[in-house]
């Protein structure tokens, strides 16, 4: 049995449906798998930003962070799952393992995930983008994958440039120097 794992938000940001995929266009998606040893994380970090503890400040190394939450497990669940879908291909696996990135056509990702995926248009931009509305975890999974990105998610998607002022964008004029005011150029009067 499958349970609904993502419903994309109401308010989608602009984003309007246009049309239902056809099925052969090929699309990406990353599985956010869950990590392990939550408890055992919270525990070290409360230690270790203890002023009062021995191992106050003494940092975790990346390694030994991801042996601490590398979920193999998990991973070996979804890769399982993943290469019994034939049009499935990974692209990558990130090296501490919390996510896997996939593409398939959008009709192997709707079998898979119990629902439909759609063209949608964002109304400014003109920019378009495949999701679905909701998606449904397989029973195989639930255990091991906290989400998918690229499936109902419009709120990290980019849909319109940045305010543009005379040609630059918002974050250009932030790093832009500022011009000296006359106050910082005229002696101070005393």
């Amino acid at each position: 049995m499958a349970v609904r794992a993502q419903a994309a938000p109401d308010h989608k940001m602009g984003w309007v449906q246009a049309r239902r995929c056809h099925g052969e266009e090929l699309h990406e998606l990353a599985f956010v798998v869950k990590p392990k040893n939550l408890d055992k994380l919270e525990a070290t970090v409360l230690d270790l930003t203890d002023p009062t503890s021995q191992n106050y400040r003494k940092w975790l190394s990346r390694v030994e962070l991801r042996d601490l939450t590398r979920n193999e497990e998990g991973l070996s669940a979804l890769k399982a799952v993943l290469s019994s879908h034939p049009d499935v291909q990974v692209l990558s696996e990130a090296s501490s393992g919390e996510l896997v990135r996939a593409h398939a056509p959008a009709s192997t990702w709707e079998r898979l995930l119990s629902t439909e995926f759609h063209v949608w248009q964002h109304a400014v931009s003109n920019v378009s983008a495949i999701r679905a509305s909701e998606y449904f975890l397989p029973e195989s999974l639930r255990a091991h994958v906290n989400g998918i990105l690229g499936a109902a998610d419009f709120e990290s998607m980019p849909a319109v440039r940045g305010p543009q002022v005379e040609g630059l964008t918002a974050r250009q004029l932030v790093l832009m120097p500022r011009s000296p005011r006359p106050s910082d150029t005229t002696p101070s009067a005393r």
